[in-house]
């Protein structure tokens, strides 16, 4: 009979539609939208300034910046990955050897979208030592949807000194390290790490190592997404095929 089957392969085919529709990709990822722009500079006491943009979008770089004749380097790790088990951007061995009147900034702007919601984790440190500098640790972040109303808002300075070691704060409700991200929300991350000799008046080299980085770890659960349109059209079948058995049988 044409519309004769049995219930066990209806939920073959049923298992296929569902095996086949809810594959999960192996590219996802944490966030999406992710865009850098970074920026490494010195500035020479001749003010003769010299950038390199430092921006490893989803890979591993280093970057090298000087001042030609002078002494002055600054350089630094990057490294950005993304999976489904969660994202983290992060420079790493980020270095300063400066001399009397010079200056070193890295500077990044970061946006990203999160997929789903996640557990944020901030991270910064710097160390300064050497000839007088005025070592300057920032970090914000903040959702796009609210401009100007920031998450986390940090601001570290230490103003003439020779030995000077700046975090960010892990016990400030204010500016909270560790907290929930929104899927869906469009956020921005900018780090700014310098160093300023200009108010040293004794020649020398003052030398300054700092990391910075933030970790994204998804909170779990099931995310609940719409049926495909496959998988509908097929249930719709089943039930018009349930329904006409049923109707065959009783006659």
């Amino acid at each position: 009979m044409l519309f004769a089957f049995s219930f066990r392969s209806v939920g073959l085919v049923f298992s296929c539609l569902l095996a086949t529709t809810f594959a999960a990709p192996a590219s996802a990822g944490t966030v999406s939208g992710f865009s850098d722009s970074g920026l490494l500079t010195v500035r020479g006491s001749d003010f003769n300034t010299t950038s390199v943009p430092f921006s490893g979008g989803s890979s591993n770089a280093s970057a090298t910046v000087s001042n030609s004749g002078t002494g002055i380097t600054a350089s630094a790790d990057y490294a950005y990955t993304d999976n489904a088990g969660g994202a983290e951007f992060a420079v790493n061995n980020l270095n300063y050897s400066l001399m009397q009147g010079s200056f070193a900034e890295y500077f990044d702007s970061i946006t990203f979208t999160p997929t789903s919601n996640v557990t944020y984790t901030l991270a910064g440190t710097m160390h300064f030592s050497g000839i007088f500098g005025t070592p300057t640790l920032s970090v914000q972040l903040g959702d796009q949807a609210t401009p100007g109303v920031f998450i986390v808002n940090d601001f570290r300075q230490a103003s003439g000194t020779s030995n000077a070691t700046l975090n960010l704060p892990n016990n400030d409700p204010n500016n909270p390290l560790t907290g929930t991200l929104l899927s869906g929300h469009s956020y921005v991350l900018t780090y700014d790490i310098a160093n300023d000799t200009n108010l040293s008046f004794n020649p020398g080299t003052g030398t300054a190592t700092a990391s910075a980085s933030l970790t994204l770890s998804p909170q779990g659960g099931v995310v609940v997404a719409p049926l495909p349109s496959s998988l509908l059209s097929g249930l719709v079948l089943l039930a018009g095929l349930f329904t006409l058995k049923r109707r065959t049988a009783a006659v």
